[in-house]
């Protein structure tokens, strides 16, 4: 690179011009390899990194990232930034997909869950079962009408599933159902329709694997009289 030295006390360059005083009055530099900065360097504008994909925005303080060169807006485009109404960091693709507050609590507002409440029949004659109201389906990954929830992505996956009131005093069978098969259960006997019945896990699930509310088809199911949804339920719940 070559140096020029004019007779106003400027010196400049291809990238850029120092004037008498010492200050850098304009640069416009390509780096290759490692840049290290010391002391103190203020920047307006942009700061560009891996060409055009990737780049800080000074004003709004954004860090902004993207595989192609693009305007900087548009449903491909990343931002990362710190709201300074609720100190929050997001990032945001269109909406925020993740958060993180100042005493670091995450929030993940489009993780995978549902609850369905109000056991009401049972689908065809399998022991998938469906309920009257589906009060949360986040990514609309339950299904209501076959009575699956099928598994977005690969992960950890909690699920509950709950009984606590039988349609009448005969023996029953609640849990939780899987691929096909049943995952975890428990039984109650006959004489009290009041039985309660509880399945919890944790179960690493493949992306297109699917749960269901499981009840066994040779005993009693849940109430399913309509305004009993606090009698059954099901929860599903992408943990990671």
């Amino acid at each position: 690179m070559a140096l020029t030295l004019r007779g106003n006390g400027q010196i400049t360059s291809d990238n850029y011009t120092i004037d008498s005083d010492g200050d850098v009055t304009a640069v416009n530099a390509a780096v290759s390899g490692t840049l290290g900065v010391t002391g103190t360097t203020s920047m307006a504008g942009n700061l560009n990194i891996n060409a055009q994909s990737s780049k800080i925005n000074a004003a709004n303080n954004h860090l902004i990232l993207h595989d192609t060169a693009e305007a900087d807006t548009g449903a491909n485009w990343w931002y990362m930034y710190r709201n300074g109404g609720d100190g929050k960091l997001r990032f945001f693709k269109e909406s925020d997909k993740l958060t993180l507050d100042s005493v670091g609590r995450l929030g993940v507002p489009n993780q995978p869950h549902m609850l369905a409440q109000g056991y009401k029949e049972r689908y065809g004659t399998t022991d998938r079962h469906l309920f009257h109201t589906v009060t949360t389906n986040t990514g609309n990954h339950w299904n209501n009408v076959n009575g699956k929830f099928t598994c977005p992505v690969a992960g950890n996956y909690l699920v509950t599933a709950f009984s606590g009131y039988k349609e009448s005093t005969t023996h029953s069978g609640i849990g939780i159902g899987y691929n096909g098969s049943v995952l975890s259960y428990g039984w109650s006997i006959s004489g009290d329709r009041h039985a309660q019945q509880s399945c919890t896990i944790i179960k690493t699930a493949s992306a297109n694997d699917y749960f269901y509310y499981y009840a066994h088809t040779s005993y009693t199911t849940p109430i399913v009289n309509t305004g009993n949804e606090h009698h059954a339920h099901l929860c599903i719940y992408l943990l990671g």
